[in-house]
């Protein structure tokens, strides 16, 4: 369905409305689009060209501080560009509705759409929040990265903002903290990653209607042909389905901290336990490591998603090269060379690297059962009765059923990682 032209991101809902789907409140969702009639499998469904998408250049342009961001275009994240188109549109939204006039701005339906603080994600919870429900859990790390990223995005902005104010480019109160916090929110919810074009950050007005369903394969992709993000479903759908789509191979508590909601028990095939690691302070080789993990785009402080079904990719032979104590500096960069470059799990020491690193997420899984505050059995009878409604209550219960599997994924992969050892020293390997 190739929407209308024009600016106005109106006509984008109203052509979703009389052809193909239709926006709609569902029960414990908000919004949701609908399909208005048959839909086929593959079949383009949505298109939302060009103009209708919001990209950190619309942004850029549009804004009324485009002067002073034509000088720093190159210092500004996509999400700050955005973060500031969004704060700009929603205090004109509420000048006109202060003035009970219509506002002028092209994007008023769109912003008018938009939820209202809270949104949902951790950037609306209290830190006693964070601290409680979060406690023991891999995604505390998470969630700082999330909300440390607002406190910075803000940080950086301060330069762009007094230098606007200077200039007399905006009113008094347009760029206020709340607004900025409200707009980081939304793109933390609501963009979209177009993989196909460098990976930027974009939003993508009523398509973001479109909910989540973990077993889903269909996204929102930028189609160069058509110049337009479009999606294709990965089923079919009858008149009055809600029609989804994947926001990516996330946990259940990925989808909670982001989007302020978890699919039901079972149904997430993606359900992760998040492990940090790290270079030990007191690591002989620690410098040498550190430059040859740097060299290969590495931290030496890093977490991994572990699921029930396997382990990631790069997990085993980061966990080795912390673990590994080589005889000397020569050899450490030998070892990486064996570990990340030619992907063998050599011997060191006598010992081979797969039970060394084996023997440290054994450890890991171990502690990280140990250090939830909750007790088993209190977060499954939390997590069998979540509130609805929002609030701290159900992220409480939320939160509870994410620990429940957090602890079946730890404790199976302590498991199997413990086997596999002892068959490692059978073998004397």
């Amino acid at each position: 369905m190739g929407l209308p032209g024009g600016r106005c991101p109106y006509l984008c809902c109203c052509a979703c409305h009389v052809l193909q789907l239709v926006a709609q409140e569902l029960p414990g969702q908000g919004r949701g689009l609908l399909a208005n009639a048959a839909v086929r499998k593959g079949e383009p469904l949505l298109a939302v060209p060009e103009q209708l998408v919001i990209s950190p250049q619309t942004a850029a342009a549009e804004s009324c501080l485009s002067p002073v961001l034509s000088q720093q275009r190159q210092q500004l994240s996509d999400w700050s560009l955005l973060a500031l188109f969004l704060a700009e549109q929603l205090y004109l939204c509420k000048e006109a509705a202060s003035s009970s006039s219509s506002s002028s701005s092209v994007w008023a339906p769109y912003i008018a759409v938009l939820p209202r603080s809270p949104i949902g994600t951790v950037l609306d919870w209290t830190q006693e929040e964070v601290d409680t429900l979060l406690a023991g859990s891999g995604l505390a790390s998470t969630a700082g990265l999330i909300r440390g990223g607002a406190d910075l995005l803000w940080e950086d902005l301060q330069p762009l903002l007094a230098a606007a104010k200077q200039q007399g480019l905006c009113p008094e109160g347009m760029f206020g903290r709340a607004d900025i916090d409200w707009a980081v929110g939304i793109c933390l919810s609501r963009s979209v990653r177009l993989d196909s074009r460098g990976g930027q950050v974009v939003l993508v007005p009523f398509a973001d209607f479109l909910n989540h369903e973990p077993s889903c394969e269909a996204f929102l992709v930028w189609d160069e042909r058509q110049h337009a993000v479009v999606l294709r479903p990965d089923r079919d759908y009858s008149p009055g389905q809600q029609v989804i789509i994947s926001y990516g191979p996330k946990s259940s508590g990925e989808l909670l901290l982001s989007y302020g909601f978890c699919p039901p028990a079972g149904s997430n095939p993606h359900e992760a336990a998040h492990l940090h690691f790290s270079l030990e302070a007191g690591d002989p080789w620690l410098q040498v490591k550190r430059q040859a993990l740097q060299q290969r785009g590495m931290s030496s402080s890093t977490s991994f998603a572990v699921r029930i079904d396997g382990l990631p990719a790069n997990l085993m032979p980061y966990l080795a090269f912390c673990a590994a104590q080589p005889p000397s500096a020569a050899q450490v960069e030998a070892l990486a060379r064996e570990l990340f470059d030619a992907g063998h799990l050599p011997a060191v020491g006598g010992v081979g690297c797969e039970r060394l690193a084996l023997e440290l997420l054994a450890r890991a899984c171990k502690a990280a059962l140990k250090g939830y505050r909750q007790q088993a059995e209190a977060d499954k009878q939390l997590a069998a009765g979540v509130q609805a409604g929002g609030g701290f209550e159900q992220r409480r219960g939320l939160m509870a059923a994410v620990r429940v599997r957090e602890r079946q994924i730890l404790s199976r992969t302590e498991f199997v990682a413990q086997q596999r050892i002892r068959q490692l020293r059978i073998m004397g390997a």
